[in-house]
């Protein structure tokens, strides 16, 4: 996998993490914001949690667990990302088991209330990515990548 290929793959991880958290424009907020390395911005993790805070209403101690979470499902990735003994299919099934369980981490730390929530922000974030995907497809308006390029198949 190419340098270009492991930006896109791990900027659509980092993503989906935030939209599985409740985040709602993730992508956006951290366009510029890369130290370097892909999937790798500095403060994401604190980034998320604070997301995940104003939408949720988390607690202090609710904040805390969840950028603990965050900052090990972080880590974990990282540590994929850099073992260049795993081929790329037990890279995307590693990244899909550390995403399972930084999910089910979560979920154990949040209210009932705010598992709800979180359902229907996922819910409506989801379709929103659809919609942009067809957009995509179709031609249409889609958001670009900073210099102006749209993000194309992968392959």
């Amino acid at each position: 996998m190419n340098g270009k290929h492991w930006l896109y793959f791990f900027v659509l991880a980092a993503v989906a993490v935030a939209l599985t958290s409740g985040a709602t424009q993730v992508s956006a907020q951290q366009g510029g914001n890369s130290s370097g390395k892909a999937g790798d911005p500095p403060g994401a993790s604190d980034q998320a949690a604070r997301q995940m805070e104003e939408e949720l209403n988390l607690t202090a101690e609710q904040k805390t667990q969840i950028k603990t979470i965050l900052d090990n499902q972080r880590a974990q990735l990282r540590a994929v990302r850099e073992d260049s003994s795993l081929s790329r299919e037990q890279v995307r099934e590693r990244v899909r088991e550390i995403h399972r369980n930084t999910q089910e981490q979560m979920e154990g730390v949040l209210t009932a209330e705010q598992k709800q929530k979180r359902q229907e922000l996922r819910a409506r974030q989801q379709e929103r990515r659809r919609e942009l995907r067809d957009e995509r497809r179709q031609g249409g308006d889609a958001p670009r990548r900073p210099g102006g390029k749209r993000p194309g198949p992968r392959s």
